[in-house]
């Protein structure tokens, strides 16, 4: 028994004896810094953090843009990276287009990570050592063609068309029936230009609301046509309607006939009908009814089953009874 329990504990020395050896190696494999280039990678020293930090309030005093690699999002929504030498690198998510980006909502910054991202350096604190950089205030030689191209086309009454991601919805208004979206805040050509549509320029049909209409993080096109002040800056007034060509009713009656069988998704509903969209005809909004026997459950953002009740393209009208809910139908919200 004794032998067995000084086999133990000899054995229980070596492990120690190794993870001091592996520890000793570690250490050194972690004093050797190094970068890839092309195919080759090559050792190198990283700058002192005084050399770096200078580096960057040089970027700063010239206005030179540069790349930056960002590797994570904190709790705020900002996007930063920490060089070896534990300089951290901040884009407050404000200075990546010029609006603010809910942090609960972080899968919509994450496509900035991981690649080359052009910014400017806004300021340098050694005390903390941070470098804060903004990719709005790079952008902003392409920015000041893109607005003046827009307040020419405004002046000459000849009207740019640009595409606009849209960033929100706003405009909220509270009823009987839920929430009512009436204008949809945008980024004109990805430039950090602010712009709007109102419901009543979003189609050349009418829209009830712009809530499942509009999506968050859509990219549509859209004619500017006014410029306004908001807040501190300049707030473009668009039209998305100008840019869908002809009308959308245009042989509705051949394409829909009486009686014939449509499948429609609820975008905005009301007691015992609903308003919804017909795939391939995104711009007709047809209102649709449903029995008040429980037997139809609808939800905004539910596909539907049912017939052509009536329509006119003279009247711009298209009734729908709704028959059934499409089985695996997924809801939107």
């Amino acid at each position: 028994m004794a032998e067995e329990m000084n086999g133990v504990k000899e054995m229980g020395k070596e492990p120690r004896a190794e993870v001091k050896k592996y520890k000793e190696l570690l250490g050194e494999k972690e004093s050797v810094h190094y970068e890839e280039y092309g195919a080759v990678t090559y050792l190198t020293s990283p700058k002192g953090v005084d050399e770096e930090l200078s580096h960057y309030e040089k970027l700063r005093s010239d206005g030179t843009v540069t790349d930056v690699r960002f590797s994570a999002i904190d709790k705020k929504g900002d996007l930063y990276t920490y060089l070896p030498n534990g300089i951290r690198i901040c884009m407050p998510n404000r200075n990546i287009d010029g609006f603010a980006h809910d942090p609960q909502r972080k899968e919509e910054l994450s496509k900035y990570l991981c690649q080359d991202c052009p910014v400017v350096v806004k300021s340098v604190s050694r005390k903390e050592k941070i470098v804060t950089v903004s990719m709005k205030d790079a952008l902003s030689g392409p920015q000041k063609e893109l607005i003046d191209a827009i307040e020419k086309g405004i002046e000459d009454e000849v009207y740019i068309k640009v595409p606009a991601k849209i960033v929100s919805l706003t405009g909220k208004q509270s009823t009987d029936n839920g929430d009512v979206y009436d204008v949809a805040l945008l980024d004109l050509g990805g430039l950090s230009v602010r712009g709007y549509v109102n419901r009543s320029q979003w189609s050349p049909c009418f829209t009830k609301t712009l809530k499942n209409v509009a999506n968050v993080g859509d990219i549509i096109d859209v004619v500017v046509t006014k410029k306004m002040r908001w807040r501190s800056g300049a707030l473009y007034a668009c039209n998305r309607a100008y840019t869908i060509s002809g009308s959308p009713w245009k042989d509705i009656e051949k394409r829909l006939p009486k009686n014939s069988t449509v499948r429609v998704k609820c975008v905005f509903r009301e007691e015992n009908q609903f308003i919804a969209s017909i795939q391939g005809i995104p711009e007709i909004k047809a209102h649709c009814y449903y029995p008040n026997d429980d037997s139809v459950h609808v939800e905004e953002g539910k596909e539907y089953l049912g017939y052509v009740k009536k329509v006119s393209e003279e009247r711009l009208q298209l009734q729908i009874s709704i028959l059934s809910a499409v089985e695996g139908s997924q809801s939107a919200e």
